[in-house]
């Protein structure tokens, strides 16, 4: 009987231990490309229960809330008749999964009655990119985003007048270069998207080439406003300080070509909230910048 209901949960084609189905808990434009099916669930069913694994397929960290429905009407339920499920809060907080970890212990129903009848809890799933209890650390000094011997002007910096001016811009910097400059990872991390589609033509924000590197401390470097097809890089690349990544261009809403670099962090919502940070020279000194100056990297 309770494995009957499972199936009836998730779809699952056989008895015993059986595999979900991969979720997409986002959608388009808020979802990027690289988060197509970014979460697995599977069951096992130890004795007159039912365990919910999660695994994550992205190489990103993402924290996961399940929303149960009754399987009937399909409305969100905080109780269901005849079934209990631990931990009791699964369904009010985020959990954590590191990128690409697998079997992630979710949820575990128990039925409290004999047989179990409709309505059965149906799951659905919120996710949020990045950890809201990842913390910057202060003492990380990046490296210039382009090649040793270069110097390009700096048209916008923090708290800019054009655009920088909401938490998902706010600490950022733009780098004026033309389309096709190299461009350098300002510290070591995992490449957790990519998104090169888009031409050099294009004029609105959601048209924007960008790579995200994943930092040790949880943190992000954004690259953005590539040119199309752009990246030297692909999900799930590990690059280190100064590796090559791609190739600036003037995707996106810009005023004319350059590079977009900022540090981010995820704030608890979809959004990743930019935060401040410093750039260093080639002995490790720390570099003031402001606007209108030549950024040298000596």
């Amino acid at each position: 009987m309770f494995q009957a209901l499972i199936h009836l949960l998730l779809n699952i084609a056989a008895a015993g231990t059986g595999e979900g189905g991969k979720h997409t808990p986002c959608e388009p434009p808020d979802c990027p490309d690289a988060y197509k099916d970014v979460i697995r669930d599977s069951v096992d069913f130890p004795d007159a229960s039912m365990d919910i694994y999660i695994t994550n397929l992205s190489y990103d960290n993402i924290m996961i809330k399940p929303t149960f429905h009754d399987s009937i009407t399909f409305k969100k339920v905080k109780k269901i008749k005849d079934m209990t499920w631990s931990p009791a809060d699964v369904n009010t907080k985020f959990m954590k999964l590191e990128g690409r970890t697998a079997n992630n212990l979710l949820v575990t129903f128990t039925r409290t009655a004999d047989p179990v009848k409709p309505p059965f809890p149906s799951p659905t799933y919120d996710f949020i990119i990045g950890d809201p209890g990842a913390s910057h650390d202060s003492g990380v000094l990046y490296k210039i985003p382009f090649a040793k011997g270069k110097k390009f002007k700096v048209t916008q910096g923090f708290n800019g007048s054009f655009s920088h001016r909401t938490k998902t811009n706010k600490h950022a910097i733009d780098i004026e270069m033309p389309i096709g400059t190299t461009i350098c990872a300002c510290r070591a991390g995992t490449v957790v998207d990519v998104v090169e589609k888009f031409p050099d033509t294009s004029t609105t924000e959601a048209e924007t080439n960008y790579i995200r590197i994943l930092h040790s401390d949880g943190t992000y470097g954004i690259y953005a406003h590539l040119t199309q097809n752009g990246s030297d890089v692909a999900i799930g690349d590990d690059v280190s300080e100064g590796g090559i990544l791609g190739r600036s261009g003037n995707s996106g809403k810009t005023n004319g070509p350059h590079l977009h670099f900022a540090v981010a962090k995820s704030d608890g919502s979809k959004y990743l909230a930019t935060i401040p940070w410093k750039f260093k020279d080639s002995s490790g000194a720390e570099i003031s910048w402001t606007f209108g100056q030549d950024l040298e990297h000596n």
